[in-house]
């Protein structure tokens, strides 16, 4: 659809929620996947003044329900019938939900969406709603943090908080010789909307510059799918969380370790040139003659057919989330995918600082530098400090606060006395003198061993997951003498591995073979030292878990984060078994 179409939807939808009672500062919400009425109804919504309430498809009933209740939401869109049968009791039954919309209704039911959006085009083109009552400081999104602890708490974003955050993306690349998001670019959108991370860089920033996306339509879970969905739209932008990357890079690795003769010959020469020209560029020089002739020949044989996976017309990839290994970013680069890293909460709508594409100007590792109008400083015990501290921000993206919640929001809000105010991000981080960041942790998942050594879990896990037989793992050892892990293996590279088959090659039978113990074991430990991992940091004992951890058994967040504390609170004995 062109831009031009869009705009008539979105004024047909202004219209038909005005139309049913919705006024400014009223709430809005939507359950549902990446989809076309999933913008028109936010657009819609924002241009009449409403607020939006995102949620998520793989979140349970007692989710959706505290969240219409907390937020006092007014209309509410679902994408299934599914989910429709099990919402259609909150009308007049929970806080202010007067009516439920599903989009896979036919037009005449009742509840459609194609419906209501049919009332909306009857209804005179020149009886638009006015845009201009809408100002920066009016609130816009109350998006909702899954967390990987406790109670969602609403993070209220203003329009000014959104369009603050669009420009500085935008505007982050002045100067650079690569732009992150462009008019030609064209992405495939399959991180939900419903998450700052692609509702903001993705969606809104993309829309700014005049850019368009293809919509993922499965779930963000759906390897098979979104592989099929990759290769039909070729994107030239892909935003993603780094397991994407990674399974590329473990893909790779195992397909070249299973290659003999001179297949694996070539494939490990384009990847050693590769890697050796990514290193030369990151200097900022150019490789010479032979190599540079040796690169074009490889790259046309192997690597390009390595980048066919992204569809290959992939000009630049995004990662957010969670720190991307920087073994993975530098393969990415070496295959010649330019890699952009990204940080950032919801609270700061979402990003604080993103890296510089050109080669050479952000080190791996780092998060780039903060966006354009955003302050950043590190504090320890109050006191600003150099060297490594708690990274506060200050800026025009920074939240209003947590929907109802004054008290939370005064623990991660500081006014000073010059009355700048800063948000206390719970991230422990370095800034070094070029103005680069780089996360080191987070404050309160770092622990000390009984010791007193301090671990900063993440880069471990991240270290961990690189190795082909992981799939997924937690570290476990606060106030413990050593750590040990939680590995979710990949089943079915163990079992090829091993040669395992039938009823031997089930989760449970592999994660209760002796055979299959020692040998992750093997690999985890192999790849903790090549990685540099400090000793006394390493797991010396593994539990292998049978049930990949999901969004279906609460041990998953929507955007694909570790729920720790609910992979503990069934797995914590089996830990405390391991001493």
């Amino acid at each position: 659809m062109t831009y031009a179409e869009v705009k008539v939807e979105v004024d047909a939808c202004r219209r038909a929620l005005r139309n049913s009672g919705v006024v400014k500062a009223d709430r809005v919400g939507i359950i549902s996947r990446n989809s076309f009425e999933w913008a028109v109804y936010a657009y819609a919504g924002y241009g009449l003044g409403a607020v939006n309430v995102p949620m998520y498809e793989q979140q349970k009933e007692s989710d959706w329900r505290y969240m219409c209740e907390d937020s006092g939401l007014k209309i509410l869109v679902v994408n299934t019938e599914a989910i429709y049968e099990t919402v259609k009791c909150f009308v007049g039954t929970v806080g202010n939900v007067e009516r439920v919309l599903c989009c896979g209704f036919p037009q005449e039911h009742p509840d459609s969406w194609a419906g209501f959006m049919e009332s909306g085009h009857a209804i005179e083109l020149d009886d638009n709603p006015e845009l201009s009552s809408v100002n920066s400081s009016d609130l816009a999104t109350i998006i909702y943090t899954s967390g990987t602890t406790g109670v969602p708490k609403g993070v209220m974003l203003s329009h000014g908080n959104l369009c603050s955050n669009i420009k500085g993306v935008v505007d982050a690349t002045e100067g650079w010789k690569t732009r992150l998001v462009t008019h030609d670019d064209q992405s495939l959108a399959f991180l939900p909307w419903a998450h700052s991370y692609a509702q903001t860089c993705e969606l809104h920033a993309g829309l700014a510059v005049g850019a368009s996306a293809a919509i993922h339509n499965g779930t963000p879970g759906d390897a098979a799918a979104l592989l099929e969905n990759i290769q039909a739209a070729k994107p030239s932008l892909l935003f993603s969380v780094p397991t994407l990357y990674i399974k590329v890079y473990d893909g790779v690795h195992a397909k070249l370790a299973g290659e003999t003769g001179v297949k694996k010959m070539l494939m490990q020469s384009a990847l050693d040139v590769g890697e050796k020209v990514r290193k030369i560029r990151a200097a900022g020089e150019e490789p010479g003659m032979i190599l540079d002739w040796q690169h074009q020949m490889l790259d046309k044989v192997v690597l390009s057919k390595i980048r066919d996976q992204f569809g290959g017309n992939l000009r630049m990839a995004f990662a957010a989330g969670a720190p991307t290994p920087i073994a993975v970013l530098d393969f990415m680069e070496s295959i010649g995918v330019r890699m952009v890293e990204g940080y950032g909460l919801t609270e700061t709508s979402p990003v604080i600082s993103t890296t510089c594409p050109d080669p050479g100007v952000c080190p791996a590792g780092s998060v780039g530098f903060a966006l354009p109008g955003v302050d950043v400083k590190l504090m320890m015990d109050g006191v600003e400090v150099e060297g490594e501290g708690e990274l506060w921000c200050s800026g025009p993206n920074v939240m209003q606060g947590y929907w109802q919640k004054p008290d939370e929001t005064a623990e991660v809000m500081v006014v000073e006395a010059d009355g700048k105010q800063w948000f206390r991000t719970g991230d422990v981080a370095t800034i070094m003198n070029d103005g680069n960041i780089k996360i080191t942790g987070r404050i309160k998942e770092q622990y000390k061993l009984e010791n007193g050594k301090y671990v900063a879990p993440a880069p471990i896990e991240g270290a961990m997951v690189l190795n082909k037989v992981v799939a997924q793992c937690i570290l476990y050892g606060d106030a413990k003498p050593f750590n040990v892990a939680g590995i979710v293996p990949d089943f079915e590279v163990v079992a090829k591995e091993l040669g395992l088959e039938g009823p031997d090659a089930e989760p449970t039978s592999i994660c209760a073979n002796p055979l299959v113990q020692d040998f992750v074991s093997a690999e985890v430990d192999a790849e903790l030292a090549s990685r540099d991992v400090a000793k006394f940091a390493r797991p010396k004992r593994y539990l292998l878990i049978a049930e990949p951890f999901t969004a279906q058994n609460e041990m998953l967040t929507p955007k694909l984060s570790i729920r720790k504390p609910a992979v503990l609170r069934v797995y914590k004995d089996a830990f405390d078994g391991l001493y």
